[in-house]
Order: structure tokens, then C-alpha cells, then sequence
């Protein structure tokens, strides 16, 4: 009797966590873990993703997520448009343990970064809490 208690006290953790994304994410902050990307919940993830474009939209994120590699010169533009609804969300560039802001905010059209050097970065999404769209062109 209790071993059916705890697997189905186990299985519904497990389906919670699998199609609601409970729980949030507390490392938006937290730059090791965003160079780290290990965690990724989503519920209504719906995305179409080429080494140059990515378009998704999520109705409730959670963590970190790498979506592509790229090469840029020195201040790289990149042509987004972003709309956050809820949560928390940013893009960023990753390249070894340093960290760049690309945006968090809702945006659209060309974005200028500043400060960022030329080479090749991870860019990743950030996610906390987050109902978002986003498409962004790469190359």
C-alpha cells in the first residue's frame, strides 16, 4: 500500500514538473549558472530554430536555454524582436565564464550591443517565470 502511495506521489511530481514548469528559477542573476545552461522547463514552448534564425514563444519558462553559436565583430548588432508578457526574460552571449547583456526588454528591430569583443559566443535565453515571443535573426 505505501509503495503505491509514494509512486503516485512521485509520478505527479514528475508530470508537474514535466508540463507546468513549477517552480522557478532562481539564477537569472546568477552568472555561473547561466554559463553553466543546465536547466530548461517550459510549458507551451512552441519554437522553429536555424543555425540563423530562432522564432519561439513560451507561455511559462524557467532557466536557461542555448539556442545557437555565432561569430561577431567587436559591438555586434542583432535584429530581434521581443515581447516579454510576464516574468523575466533576457538574451545573452556566453563565451567561457563571461556573461554579455544582448536584452531584457521587450524590443524590436536592430539591437546594438556595446562592449561585447568580437569571437564566438553561446547565445542563450534566461528565463524566469517568463511568458514571452521572440524572433531573432542571426546571420
Amino acid at each position: 500500500m505505501q509503495f503505491k502511495i509514494v509512486r503516485n506521489v512521485a509520478a505527479a511530481l514528475l508530470l508537474c514538473l514535466t508540463l507546468t514548469a513549477c517552480g522557478s528559477f532562481s539564477g537569472y542573476d546568477d552568472n555561473a549558472q547561466i554559463v553553466k545552461a543546465s536547466s530548461w522547463s517550459a510549458t507551451g514552448e512552441v519554437s522553429f530554430n536555424t543555425n540563423t534564425h530562432l522564432d519561439m514563444r513560451c507561455s511559462k519558462c524557467n532557466g536557461v536555454k542555448s539556442v545557437a553559436t555565432v561569430t561577431v565583430p567587436d559591438d555586434p548588432t542583432f535584429d530581434m524582436t521581443v515581447n516579454i508578457e510576464a516574468g523575466r526574460f533576457k538574451v545573452v552571449l556566453v563565451q567561457s565564464n563571461s556573461v554579455y547583456l544582448v536584452t531584457d526588454t521587450s524590443t524590436s528591430g536592430p539591437v546594438t550591443t556595446n562592449g561585447i569583443p568580437a569571437g564566438k559566443y553561446s547565445v542563450r535565453l534566461v528565463a524566469e517565470d517568463a511568458k514571452f515571443q521572440i524572433t531573432l535573426d542571426l546571420g
